[in-house]
């Protein structure tokens, strides 16, 4: 009857913690942002970001139809320059609670430009679980060369608040500043390192500590609804009956 017990208590305690993921609303996200050109100085993220205020942004659009990446649109006998992202790579940087999602990531690109140079800038976007584009960050503008090696752009960014547990997909917009032109898209669609990046923003990466006075337990999620801390306050102390009665 016990181990029947503790299954049921760990079924409805999966249960719980899935379904307080998936079904909840998020308020504003809060992001943090900062990016550079690779050639140049970027201050340690860690140290800026406590500099630095969030960025408050709509809600995380979870469902609905996700629009397809813009294809390029523009007169090329007004101008003959041709925009493509050569190259993206994204770096998982921080996950505190170590549960496999992280609050704190990094994204280099590479852009290149048929022939001369350009003033360009990037709209960049997260989709949450295959859902809607969800605009998190808009870089400086900075100068491209051809196809030049040296004009990597890299943006390291924190969730600080409002992004559920899951798997996003990244796209990155690039427009001519010049003309302020959607020139190229680069996403998911296009490179593999762009697709179902795990990340959480910071509020689930803390590591959350149930002292028992037998033992201590660690969760990953900093944000565990009430009904979850007794469900577990209860597996303990059944537990821990089991033993003193074995």
């Amino acid at each position: 009857m016990k181990a029947i017990t503790l299954k049921l208590i760990s079924l409805l305690l999966l249960s719980i913690s899935f379904n307080g993921w998936s079904s909840e609303t998020t308020s504003e996200r809060q992001t943090k942002s900062i990016g550079s050109l690779q050639t140049e100085a970027l201050p340690d993220a860690r140290f800026a970001f406590g500099l630095m205020t969030a960025e408050t942004q709509p809600s995380l659009k979870q469902h609905g139809k996700r629009l397809q990446p813009k294809k390029q649109q523009r007169n090329h006998l007004l101008d003959p320059q041709i925009f493509h992202v050569f190259d993206a790579q994204v770096y998982l940087e921080v996950d505190d609670d170590f549960d496999g999602f992280y609050h704190n990531f990094s994204l280099t690109f590479d852009a290149d430009v048929s022939f001369g140079s350009a003033p360009v800038y990037a709209e960049l976007y997260l989709s949450y679980e295959g859902g809607p584009w969800n605009h998190y960050f808009t870089t400086e503008v900075f100068q491209i060369n051809s196809s030049s090696v040296f004009d990597n752009y890299e943006v390291v960014t924190e969730l600080t608040d409002g992004y559920l547990p899951g798997h996003y997909d990244l796209l990155i917009d690039l427009y001519d500043a010049t003309w302020d032109e959607l020139v190229t898209s680069y996403s998911a669609l296009d490179d593999a390192n762009l697709l179902a990046i795990p990340l959480e923003d910071r509020s689930y990466d803390t590591p959350t500590f149930y002292d028992t006075g037998y033992n201590s337990y660690s969760y990953g999620s900093g944000n565990l609804p009430i009904g979850l801390i007794l469900l577990l306050a209860g597996l303990v102390a059944l537990r821990q009956h089991q033993e003193k009665t074995a």
